[in-house]
């Protein structure tokens, strides 16, 4: 059952849909659980920019850019603990990029070691492996099968032109796919298969894991989503360009798209330098986030929705709303989007 958010954060998360984009219906968020920081508690959420994942038991397992150790927490957001140490040995940590589960396995990332260590349900190392050669900017992507599928840039010359490839259980190189510029293209996981899309284009490719190129959706875009020859101010000194920041199917044929847009109020988290630079100073100010659900088959736009501040995906089709409570503390709230239809309701 779902849990009403509270009506002090009611304002602050939900206006129903977004002006200009025509879509039919609106998309609100259901409040699973908050994920809360507090100075000596053994768990943290690590920084703004954290990400997230649900285990087999429906733990959230928390990682932030840099992180040498992952948090856990219960389903009903109380702690359960730390787990990983920085290191280079098993269960040590060096920048943790990516979490993907699997079954009853989680699969880690860890940039800073070039490795891949899988967990087992009470979070211990069953095993890691290596890439062949080292891969930067990496995204995990586990199907069924146990073959690996990692996104961005590769180093091997006749992966240089893709932006996914993949390796076999033990990390072994098997071969690359997609034309994307390896630098743009963002994929996401969706089972056996990956939806890929450029972040600051309205045009989402599904692929087979062995590169078969399944079907494009190119839905009429928002009418505020950039043009395509657009580019990031990086004086700051205009609102950051909208762009996408996660994808995922549901089992009713619908695609999510997660775009990160600016804030109502974004120029209050840029901070100016003696120098005159600007720089982002909080990320939970400067940034919105807008949700879309599209058919899956012909990429019509069934229902929109936004909530302010600075969202990240957690896997599994949920969301983790960064904020600040009690400064510096942070919180990261899970929430759950879901379609609301006028004629049909909630679904």
């Amino acid at each position: 059952m779902a849990i009403s958010i509270a009506p002090a954060l009611m304002t602050l998360l939900l206006q129903a849909g977004l002006p200009g984009t025509e879509a039919p219906n609106r998309i609100e968020f259901d409040q699973l659980a908050v994920l809360t920081s507090q100075a000596g508690a053994p768990c943290m959420v690590p920084h703004e920019s954290t990400y997230g994942a649900v285990d087999a038991r429906g733990r959230y397992v928390l990682f932030g850019e840099g992180s040498d150790r992952l948090q856990v927490f219960s389903p009903q957001g109380d702690c359960v603990g730390e787990v990983g140490r920085p290191g280079s040995g098993p269960g040590e940590y060096g920048d943790i990029a990516a979490v993907e589960v699997e079954a009853d396995s989680l699969y880690v990332y860890d940039l800073g070691n070039y490795r891949v260590s899988v967990l087992g349900p009470d979070l211990e190392v069953r095993r890691s492996f290596r890439p062949e050669m080292p891969v930067l900017g990496m995204r995990v992507q586990v199907a069924s099968t146990g073959m690996v599928v990692a996104n961005l840039r590769y180093r091997r010359p006749e992966a240089a032109d893709y932006s996914l490839h993949r390796f076999a259980p033990d990390g072994r190189y098997v071969g690359s796919f997609s034309a994307r510029d390896p630098d743009h293209s963002r994929a996401f996981h969706a089972g056996d298969q990956v939806w890929e899309a450029d972040p600051r284009m309205w045009t989402f490719r599904l692929l087979s894991l062995d590169g078969e190129h399944l079907r494009t959706l190119s839905p009429e875009p928002p009418s505020w989503f950039p043009e395509a020859d657009e580019e990031f101010d990086y004086s700051l000194r205009t609102p950051p360009l909208p762009s996408i920041g996660g994808m995922w199917p549901d089992e009713h044929n619908r695609l999510w798209v997660m775009i990160r847009l600016p804030g109502s109020d974004w120029e209050s988290g840029i901070r100016e330098e003696p120098d005159g630079r600007r720089r982002i100073a909080d990320r939970t100010l400067v940034y919105a986030t807008a949700i879309y659900a599209l058919d899956a088959t012909t990429g019509a736009v069934l229902g929109s929705g936004r909530i302010e501040g600075f969202a990240t995906r957690v896997d599994g089709g949920l969301l983790g709303l960064v904020r600040y409570d009690d400064r510096p503390d942070l919180t990261y709230t899970i929430l759950r989007p879901r379609l609301v239809d006028g004629s049909l309701g909630a679904r």
